[in-house]
């Protein structure tokens, strides 16, 4: 997985990267399709900006961008959020694998007419 983290108009402390790549590794324990994230931190007057990018096979990106007073209170909402995606996307993806293939309409009626008569 390549990380890009970017500061908007300040530079971003090594801390705060570390901090970030510690919270990645456990999306990636998520999901082994991560290909990219890309970390932009801003500030808005006193509130922290911290929007993450994530982007996964098949041209799937999942995004999460939250405001909070503190930036790691900011990055951890974000990962919450991302989380929660992540989830919802591979449940989808589960759940269409195991769908039947539909018969067509007359296999249908031809069925349920039989049991009719």
């Amino acid at each position: 997985m390549r990380v890009s983290v970017v500061g908007r108009h300040y530079p971003v402390a090594p801390e705060t990267r570390g901090y970030v790549s510690k919270k990645l590794l456990h999306l990636q324990k998520l999901s082994e399709g991560i290909l990219k994230c890309e970390i932009i931190f801003a500030r808005e007057r006193k509130k922290h900006i911290a929007e993450m990018v994530l982007s996964l096979h098949k041209g799937v990106t999942l995004v999460a961008k939250v405001k909070s007073d503190d930036l790691r209170a900011a990055i951890d909402a974000a990962v919450e959020k991302l989380e929660r995606q992540l989830d919802k996307y591979k449940a989808r993806r589960v759940g269409r694998r195991h769908l039947t293939p539909q018969v067509s309409r007359k296999k249908v009626k031809n069925l349920l007419g039989d049991r009719n008569k």
